[in-house]
């Protein structure tokens, strides 16, 4: 079973409908900018009360961009459609000029 956190209004559902896992999902969904920065695949600290945590795919070109978080507390796997600011990044001129 999949649930998405999509919004305030997801979250709250949540939380009125599984209190425990409310409390677990926050922190995940709070570390989001850590646990999705592009890269080798990470590590995460136990700190986060999950199990299968991935944020994968492309980032969706919105401003902020947006990523997919996916993670399982106990039976229940979540996705959230997190924003994300990724550290490093640099703008392009597209259509510069390229050697000869």
């Amino acid at each position: 079973m999949w649930v998405h956190l999509n919004g305030a209004a997801d979250l709250e559902h949540l939380r009125a409908t599984n209190f425990n896992h409310y409390l677990r999902a926050r922190p995940i969904l709070a570390a989001a900018n850590e646990i999705c920065q592009p890269g080798p695949a990470h590590v995460y600290p136990t700190r986060f009360e999950g199990d299968y945590l991935s944020c994968g795919g492309p980032f969706l070109m919105s401003n902020p961009p947006k990523a997919l978080l996916k993670f399982h507390l106990d039976d229940v796997g979540y996705i959230a459609l997190v924003s994300v600011t990724v550290d490093g990044g640099k703008f392009e001129k597209i259509g510069a000029s390229r050697p000869k």
